[in-house]
């Protein structure tokens, strides 16, 4: 935690905010996980990226990113949506950064956004084919789930009498009653 002053001598308490990040080739991508996020503050520096925000409660959040390397503030915008604040920055030069920060220090509240998170080797095509995000629908048509109407496979002209019978619908033979009767033995 954080401690700032307003402006008005006060002093108040911030937090980070949880912070989800990734990258491509060219750019980073960041998301500040605050709901509902009020008083909405980002300012993007060539080597800093600062957020600031409070939450539904009021909650005050604030982080100051030093970057690994350089980035475009020009370049950069940002987007405020319900679940959190997010940015997507561009790189001043392309390639993958070993890490986001410039400190190597674990920090509790930054995490890995494997949603978004591209490879070195990715193939930036895919995304241009039409990659990423599957057809469902196709992939259970495929499957033999799904069938032309969305339905499953119409049964109407088949007769009881031409099913085949189920051994399983043969009745169960009644148990036999035991015939044998116990002899009765001396206690020794």
């Amino acid at each position: 935690m954080t401690q700032d002053t307003n402006g008005h001598g006060d002093a108040k308490v911030t937090r980070p905010a949880p912070t989800l990040w990734a990258q491509s080739n060219d750019s980073l991508f960041l998301t500040f996980n605050v709901q509902d996020c009020k008083n909405v503050e980002v300012a993007f520096k060539p080597d800093c990226v600062e957020f600031s925000g409070r939450d539904r409660a009021s909650v005050a959040f604030s982080n100051i990113l030093t970057l690994f390397s350089e980035i475009k503030p020009e370049g950069c915008v940002w987007s405020k949506k319900g679940f959190g604040v997010e940015c997507n920055i561009q790189k001043k030069t392309a390639g993958f950064w070993k890490r986001l920060l410039k400190d190597s220090a674990k920090n509790h509240w930054l995490k890995i956004d494997f949603q978004r998170w591209k490879d070195e080797d990715d193939s930036e095509s895919e995304e241009e084919k039409g990659g990423g995000e599957p057809d469902l629908s196709q992939m259970m048509a495929q499957m033999g789930q799904g069938m032309p109407g969305g339905g499953m496979m119409n049964m109407d002209g088949m007769d009881e009498e031409e099913e085949e019978e189920d051994s399983d619908d043969d009745d169960i033979p009644e148990l036999e009653e035991s015939t044998t009767k116990q002899e009765d033995t001396p206690d020794a």
